[in-house]
């Protein structure tokens, strides 16, 4: 705030000049001492001026909230706003829940607008969810190079410059932290700058030892959403980072991690996350609504999980000034509450202005006006025989096996040949798989097993690298499911039949839905439906999907340098390159 800024709220606080809302008689939630106790809430320019007996203050409006509770609007400290859906629609799940800011990652927004990206950010930032973020140094988008291991580091001056950029709290998670152990200069010198700036390194240490936790914390890596145990989570916290507490549609962890939090131990640097969950899965379940009611059924008390879910983050993010707790000066954002155990918002105001009434939004939001992107047909790959699309036969091969959602094993296969290629007939969960570059460049070629069954062409834009995905047992399909999906601009589609049998579009960037939250729920269920009349079997197919293209989690992939084996970084079957075609 600037000093006018203060001045005007003192003025506030003294009687001498009328707020803008009182909210009268509730029983106020301090997550900064832990204790309830009444107080009314006087609320002017967005902010909260004074908490106490607000007898003899006048307000242009005034609300009597006896009988309720008053808390924080939660804060969600490592979001992803594009699981179907956008940044707007997102917003709508949220404040709806009591969720009045998010810290989120870039990167879908850093493909698609790339140097345009300070305005795609600013364009978000009229919305009532205050929107923080948090930028990919390690970018994996289209132009990374294909023939490079891994994430590619940014420029340092690019670093420099989208740190600088209003509303950056600091570096996202880095995939791939096996590459951060050796200490490569590109990376350190990264979050070095970051933590010179006083800002975050979020950390993704899945799997990481002791050891690798030592190095990582070393490196700069300040936080982690990856713990799965008790004892992962307790490690991470005697190591100094902070620890999120994960509950998604991807990993339902918190019964298993909630045994932390009866423990004797400090919890003032744990926070829960939802780790961006799928919009059917919110619809289900809630957001860090649902994790608090979860966590108070589980006997825990409801304060402290207010604690985990407000002033604790907002402290991590270094926002503690503005979010995160009801007291003079910062943010009114509040959630009116009339018991601790539903978290079933009755009000939500977010900076002074009432955004949601019982679960439903009392305003229309915005349109986001997003700036100009590079290309409105981003996916050109060209003709693409349908020989081209399957490995060429050549005695027992590899599959990419899935035996969990994201986790995939190395299966060998003896198969016969037909037609130049593999025959599947055997076993109906094997599906011939390809990612394409977008602009027909490479095309990495495998076979998969576990995934779904009966695909005759599958043809997906939902990755984060900014190319194509494509599955199937017909490869001519197969062909037809790609082509059909470029001319639609992305989106998901299955080829069957000799016609388009079945399509959900993705309207923005190729990874979103652009309407409602409640069009991105309907999308997320008929995704649910299609993959599970295949054979889908695990928790969200979106993420099985998209994972199958990362190499940052064990087993083999399918990535730009062809099918690799994530973990040692060995190359199991090389990209066919259009160059050699």
């Amino acid at each position: 705030m600037e000093a006018t800024e203060r001045k005007a709220l003192m003025a506030v606080a003294r009687g001498a000049r009328a707020a803008d809302l009182i909210l009268r008689g509730g029983m106020v939630c301090n997550v900064y001492s832990r204790e309830i106790y009444a107080a009314d809430l006087v609320i002017a320019d967005g902010r909260i001026a004074f908490v106490g007996d607000a007898e003899g203050f006048s307000a242009a409006e005034d609300i009597d909230v006896a009988g309720a509770y008053l808390a924080p609007g939660l804060v969600e400290p490592h979001g992803h706003p594009w699981i179907l859906y956008n940044p707007r629609s997102y917003a709508q799940a949220l404040l709806g829940r009591g969720v009045t800011a998010a810290a989120c990652d870039d990167l879908p927004l850093r493909v698609a607008f790339g140097p345009r990206l300070q305005p795609a950010l600013q364009a978000v930032s009229h919305l009532p969810v205050h929107y923080y973020w948090l930028m990919r140094v390690g970018f994996y988008g289209p132009d990374a190079d294909p023939e490079g291991p891994g994430e590619r580091i940014l420029p340092q001056e690019e670093i420099a410059s989208s740190l600088a950029t209003p509303g950056m709290l600091g570096i996202a998670e880095l995939n791939r932290w096996r590459n951060v152990l050796p200490g490569p200069d590109d990376v350190l010198e990264a979050f070095s700058l970051a933590r010179s700036r006083g800002q975050i390194v979020q950390g993704h240490t899945s799997g990481a030892r002791p050891r690798d936790l030592n190095l990582l914390s070393l490196a700069g890596i300040d936080s982690c959403h990856e713990a799965i145990t008790v004892d992962e989570a307790r490690t991470r916290l005697r190591l100094g980072l902070y620890t999120m507490l994960r509950h998604s549609s991807l990993r339902a962890d918190l019964p298993a991690l909630q045994g932390l939090l009866l423990e004797n131990i400090d919890l003032s640097r744990v926070m829960l996350t939802t780790d961006g969950s799928s919009p059917a899965h919110i619809a289900r379940e809630g957001h860090l609504d649902g994790m608090l009611r979860q966590l108070v059924a589980a006997g825990l008390d409801p304060l402290l999980a207010l604690q985990l879910a407000t002033i604790y983050p907002a402290t991590y993010l270094g926002l503690q000034g503005e979010i995160g707790g009801l007291a003079p000066g910062r943010l009114a954002d509040v959630v009116v509450y009339r018991d601790l155990e539903r978290f079933a918002p009755e009000l939500v105001f977010a900076a002074g202005r009432l955004v949601a009434r019982a679960g439903e939004l009392t305003l229309e939001l915005p349109p986001i006006t997003w700036p100009e992107v590079a290309s409105t047909h981003p996916y050109r790959p060209g003709r693409v025989p349908a020989a081209d699309l399957v490995l060429p036969y050549a005695g027992p091969t590899q599959a990419i096996s899935f035996f969990d959602s994201v986790l995939t094993r190395r299966e060998t296969l003896d198969l016969p040949e037909r037609n130049g290629t593999y025959d599947l007939s055997s076993r109906p969960d094997l599906l011939h798989a390809a990612l394409v570059a977008r602009d027909g460049r490479f095309i990495s070629r495998g076979v998969v097993a576990g995934l779904m069954r009966d695909l005759e062409g599958f043809a997906t834009s939902y990755l984060l690298n900014g190319h194509l995905l494509v599955l199937g047992r017909n490869p001519e399909s197969m062909a037809e499911a790609l082509g059909a999906i470029c001319e639609r601009d992305g989106g998901f589609l299955h080829f069957a039949g000799g016609q388009v049998e079945w399509y959900l579009p993705l309207p923005l960037f190729g990874i979103m839905r652009g309407g409602s939250f409640q069009d991105a729920v309907d999308g997320s269920q008929e995704l649910e439906r299609f993959t599970r009349a295949h054979g889908y079997r695990f928790a969200d197919p979106a993420y099985s999907l998209h994972f199958l293209v990362g190499d940052f989690l064990p087993g083999p992939r399918l990535t730009a340098r062809g099918e690799v084996d994530a973990k040692t970084g060995d190359v199991i079957l090389p990209a066919l390159r259009r160059a050699e075609v």
